[in-house]
């Protein structure tokens, strides 16, 4: 991520051991460096993936392959850790992960380097390009750096499934005559 430009998009690759789980990611985290005070109109996006790195600015995922999960404003100010609570919530398979940001803002932010701390992978995990004029997007990327670092990053991921609360059930069972379990829904 790199808000000091008008516009940019960048495509950031997580592996599975680095994520851990599974299910539905409802939430994201990305850590401010507290340099500036920012607010930025943006679009995210998640993808499943067999990726393990980028080989060059071309090696993107698509937008066929990628699933709007926000599309608002954010804002830092100070160093902390920014939660974002998705829109749409994305169905993390387990895999690994791209998320694609688009900042489409069009404002100038003073200043310059990265302003969400990142890790250094030691391959090529980022893609990306800014520009105060060209405004490209998921439907038409555009990518002129690759990088080593991607931003540090947390997810909340809920377990996959309908949600329990609306659903009601009663169940009988002899376990020593060896019965069959059958469920009645009570809604």
């Amino acid at each position: 991520l790199y808000g000091y430009y008008e516009y940019g998009v960048h495509q950031n690759l997580y592996l599975s051991f680095e994520i851990g789980a599974s299910g539905n990611i409802t939430k994201l985290q990305w850590e401010w460096d507290g340099s500036s005070q920012e607010s930025k109109t943006i679009q995210i996006y998640m993808g499943n993936t067999l990726k393990s790195s980028f080989s060059s600015t071309s090696d993107y995922l698509p937008d066929s392959e990628l699933t709007l999960v926000f599309d608002g404003v954010i804002s830092y100010s100070g160093a902390s850790w920014y939660e974002i609570t998705l829109d749409t919530q994305f169905n993390y398979t387990g895999g690994n992960l791209v998320i694609f940001t688009d900042n489409n803002d069009g404002d100038y932010t003073n200043g310059s380097g990265r302003r969400f701390k990142s890790l250094n992978t030691g391959v090529t995990r980022s893609l990306s390009y800014y520009s105060s004029y060209y405004n490209y997007s998921v439907s038409n990327q555009y990518y002129s750096y690759t990088d080593t670092y991607v931003p540090s990053l947390k997810l909340t991921i809920a377990a996959p499934g309908p949600p329990v609360s609306d659903f009601s059930a009663s169940a009988t069972m002899d376990v020593a005559k060896n019965e069959a379990v059958s469920f009645t829904d009570l809604t």
